[in-house]
């Protein structure tokens, strides 16, 4: 099984073709405490996605603090910030 990616976007927002294309099905966005947000696959874990450290990392960073307690990140997960997030 493949490591799953976590890549931050500060500049232009994916669209939603590329986002799909990325976290390989149904997106998902989880906004972030911060500000941020994550794009996520909704159902990764239906699907048996694998746990994405860094990304739950990140969420839990951003002052979401029940990711890695309560809840974790599975799949690909695309971090948007600034610029780049959806509006």
């Amino acid at each position: 099984m493949m490591n799953p990616k976590y890549e931050v976007r500060e500049s232009t927002p994916p669209t939603l073709e590329e986002a799909q294309a990325f976290v390989d099905g149904y997106v998902e966005m989880v906004s972030l405490a911060d500000g941020s947000q994550l794009l996520i696959n909704e159902e990764g874990k239906l699907f048996g996605k694998p746990y994405n450290a860094e990304a739950t990392n990140a969420a839990y960073n951003a002052g979401n603090n029940w990711f890695g307690t309560e809840d974790v990140i599975v799949g690909n997960a695309w971090h948007l910030k600034e610029k780049a997030r959806w509006v």
